[in-house]
């Protein structure tokens, strides 16, 4: 709605819309959207393309808070007139519109055409780097690998469908399921299919070992834009693989179907971005790098919760999902703030932040510890749900013996994230002889803040109403929460 209001008033009527207008423009439009997520009952629209089940909500909403959120940091942070910054605006909220498709999406075309959809904006704000020395390689990177991602995600799609003859999720698993009860061995093509599509979703998340490529992005993209695609879109991403693989290939997780399982895979996955993500977010020195491996690390937490496959691991990872994204999101935020008044890259410069400003050191310790899953904030209760949901899982069946390496990755990996991120925060009530930072507060900005802060701490302290939203993600896929 949003970007209906920023063409019609600056193409239509031919009105000069300058970068603040552009901004709130947007803003005005996500809450109108908002309010229409709200009242929208449940249904399908053009047959099985897209279907606003029980857990499309949960994740719309999520989506919307994530582009309000980014769209007040921008607004804060980037204050040139120019057309980059105008109209990234609109190429956000159709990044946006795609995601909200994608939470509707019942079917292989609309699922892989929302997935595009959700890229092919970023692709063109990547664009305009590419003569810049610093994100030039990395645009030109985020190109070449979206391009690649695609290609398997699509490879992978083809088998299912050949298999199936059906192009909706719920009659794909069906036809497959009779195929293979009938034929008793379907052979490699599922197997193929899923590494294809797990391989181009790594791609597409940036999850290890294909981070590189978003690590190089991470550092050289404005502030605003990198905590849009950590809060938003790698939980797209994430909701396909859940589309894809808990709802359409739901059969085929376990280990008895071998070699055609994907649970084993998929856990093997998690596990490598939970262990070499906080390996990697040890050694790192910069604070951008710092959280971009602490976000591969919470990735994989997302997918432990998402793969549980019991009633409990999608809720969890539904939480998880929403604390993540209120944590980095004010995370970014100070980092942005303070980048406004001196180029602080390293951890170091970021020693002694409450000689500049206390509250903003007390904020940033809220959202690091959050993310290191500390008690009383709402990282802490994500954390635990997930790997409560692993272990149920692992108890259930002594075929799941490796959802205990999970959780106990996860738990050894919280540990560590917290010793690291309590030493820098310590750091950010220390000495430094450098002089105090003067530092602007636009409302914008307090906004963010406010908000962030106060979905960390309130869904920490009471999560009920936040796990009862995510409580409806699993009905969604089929499980019934008790």
């Amino acid at each position: 709605m949003g970007l209906v209001m920023i063409l019609t008033l600056s193409l239509v009527l031919r009105l000069k819309i300058n970068h603040n207008w552009a901004g709130y423009l947007s803003l005005i439009g996500i809450l109108l959207t908002g309010v229409l997520v709200v009242i929208t009952n449940v249904g399908s629209a053009d047959g099985d393309l897209f279907v606003n089940d029980a857990g499309a909500p949960v994740f719309k909403i999520l989506f919307l808070w994530a582009a309000f959120l980014a769209t007040a940091m921008d607004l804060s942070f980037h204050k040139k007139n120019s057309d980059l910054t105008i109209w990234r605006y609109p190429l956000v909220l159709l990044t946006l519109a795609a995601m909200l498709f994608l939470t509707m999406s019942g079917n292989l075309i609309s699922l892989y055409l929302s997935l595009e959809l959700c890229g092919l904006p970023l692709i063109v704000l990547a664009s305009y780097q590419i003569g810049s020395n610093a994100a030039g390689p990395a645009a030109q990177k985020f190109f070449v690998m979206t391009l690649l991602s695609s290609l398997l995600i699509l490879f992978g799609f083809s088998f299912l469908y050949g298999l199936s003859g059906a192009a909706n999720l719920i009659l794909m698993k069906l036809q497959i399921a009779v195929v293979h009860i009938t034929q008793r061995q379907i052979g490699v093509i599922i197997l193929l299919a899923i590494a294809a599509i797990l391989s181009g979703l790594m791609l597409r998340g940036g999850w290890l070992p294909f981070e590189s490529w978003v690590h190089d992005l991470h550092k050289n993209w404005p502030i605003p834009l990198v905590a849009f695609m950590a809060a938003a879109f790698v939980p797209a991403v994430l909701l396909a693989f859940a589309k894809i693989f808990i709802n359409g290939l739901f059969a085929f997780y376990g280990p008895e179907m071998n070699p055609n399982d994907w649970g084993r895979l998929v856990a093997f996955v998690a596990f490598v971005n939970i262990v070499f993500g906080t390996v990697q977010m040890l050694r790192q020195k910069n604070i951008m790098s710092l959280l971009f491996f602490s976000n591969i690390t919470q990735s994989g937490f997302i997918l432990t919760g998402m793969i549980s496959m019991n009633q409990h691991g999608l809720k969890s990872a539904g939480f998880y999902l929403f604390a993540f994204m209120f944590s980095v999101m004010g995370a970014y935020a100070v980092i942005g703030l303070v980048r406004q008044s001196t180029a602080a890259a390293n951890l170091e410069d970021f020693k002694g932040l409450s000689k500049s400003s206390l509250p903003l050191a007390i904020l940033m310790t809220v959202y690091l510890m959050s993310l290191a899953g500390l008690p009383l904030l709402a990282g802490f209760v994500a954390k635990y749900s997930v790997i409560d949901a692993a272990l149920e899982m692992a108890g259930s069946d002594r075929l799941y013996y490796w959802m205990y390496l999970l959780a106990g990755a996860g738990i050894v990996s919280a540990a560590l994230m917290f010793f690291k991120f309590a030493k820098f925060s310590a750091a950010l009530f220390g000495r430094t002889e450098r002089p105090a930072l003067t530092l602007q507060f636009p409302p914008a900005i307090i906004a963010v803040f406010a908000f962030t802060a106060l979905g960390t701490l309130f869904f920490g302290i009471y999560p009920d109403p936040l796990l009862t939203l995510a409580g409806r993600i699993p009905q969604a896929f089929g499980f019934i929460i008790e």
